[in-house]
């Protein structure tokens, strides 16, 4: 089992402008967004994240449809690696609120991505992930 949280964050001055390669001051929050990957006895991956659930068949491309389990789908693009070993079901849940402009989502896609490094064994610093967050989230 593998195990990744990350905190959510307030923008106390300049949000939005980071977006647009600005200055901003922000905190992170008590609020977290949790992954856990556990192995899986059937064929692909199954997301479960917030209570939408969609299983990824093996083969078939993945498509971005607009939908909660999009932030985990973009992951597995940059790190398409991480579907070709076992099986597994990805868990994620957050604490922090959705559309409240307190990076909901994207407290999710590094909690994801954290996971997704673990599983591959891939170790980067702090900023690079943050880089390759950055980087998933704006394509």
């Amino acid at each position: 089992m593998i195990t990744s949280s990350a905190p959510g964050r307030c923008g106390i001055l300049g949000n939005p402008t980071d977006g647009y390669g600005g200055t901003v001051i922000s905190s992170s929050l008590a609020e977290r967004a949790t992954v856990t990957l556990t192995p899986a006895s059937g064929p692909g991956v199954t997301l479960e994240i917030c209570g939408y659930r969609e299983a990824l068949v093996p083969g078939e491309g993945l498509r971005l449809e607009g939908g909660f389990t999009d932030v985990a789908k973009a992951v597995f693009i940059r790190y398409p690696a991480a579907l070709q070993g076992a099986p597994f079901h990805l868990q994620a849940e957050t604490t922090v609120p959705i559309q409240a402009g307190l990076a909901g989502s994207t407290t999710m896609l590094i909690a994801i991505l954290g996971a997704v490094l673990h599983l591959l064994e891939i170790r980067l610093h702090p900023y690079r992930i943050a880089e390759i967050a950055r980087e998933i989230e704006f394509n």
